[in-house]
């Protein structure tokens, strides 16, 4: 996909009789190119980070990871709109200015409507289905001493061999926590490690 772009770029460039970075939409492309980089790296070190009991560092590459998706989306609209403009300013300059706006509200619309819809869907939490066998406290230890990776959550009892690296907080709190109830970590009553306190979400509770 980056080399797609730069070869565009060019090709681009070589069309308009502009140089590579003469106007704000070159350089907002060459920035994204950049930036496109970070992403990578710390999408890689907070999956390597989760095999080890440093969840602060998982998190804080996953922190970092987030900010930079935001950055690139919101790079990604100004390269819209300062190629919309340079392409219009060049073959029709009344309509440049109108349709930057139009985007610009256009977007502004759309990303309001999708933020409306997630709201609603957080409100609206529907009760888990519980599944119908138990487990008494003594069968749930002797299924622990066989080694079964099981926790307790609220009165839900969870195997998590198969999540504990998948989970975004790293295995820290899988792995101190076997045979145990982890509800006031799930809950953001306690936390692990110096960490900061975390309330799951429901998509969170989805999940189990």
């Amino acid at each position: 996909m980056m080399t797609l772009t730069i070869w565009l770029s060019l090709r681009a460039s070589k069309h308009t009789h502009r140089n590579w970075g003469y106007c704000p939409h070159s350089v907002i492309a060459t920035a994204m190119i950049v930036v496109l980089l970070v992403p990578a790296v710390t999408g890689l070190m907070t999956l390597a980070t989760r095999q080890s009991k440093n969840a602060t560092a998982t998190l804080r590459y996953r922190y970092i990871h987030q900010v930079v998706g935001y950055t690139l989306l919101l790079l990604g609209f100004l390269e819209c709109l300062t190629g919309i403009y340079d392409f219009f300013i060049a073959y029709e300059p009344s309509l440049a200015w109108p349709l930057v706006i139009a985007n610009t509200v256009l977007t502004i619309v759309v990303a309001g409507f999708c933020e409306m819809i997630y709201q609603a869907k957080l409100k609206k939490e529907k009760e888990i289905k519980r599944p119908d066998a138990t487990l008494t406290l003594k069968e749930f230890e002797k299924l622990v001493s066989r080694g079964h990776k099981l926790v307790i959550l609220d009165d839900l009892v969870l195997d998590v061999k198969d999540y504990t690296q998948l989970h975004p907080g790293g295995n820290l709190v899988f792995d101190e926590n076997i045979g145990r109830d982890v509800s006031k970590f799930f809950h953001g009553g306690y936390s692990m490690n110096g960490q900061k306190c975390y309330a799951h979400s429901y998509f969170a509770r989805k999940i189990v």
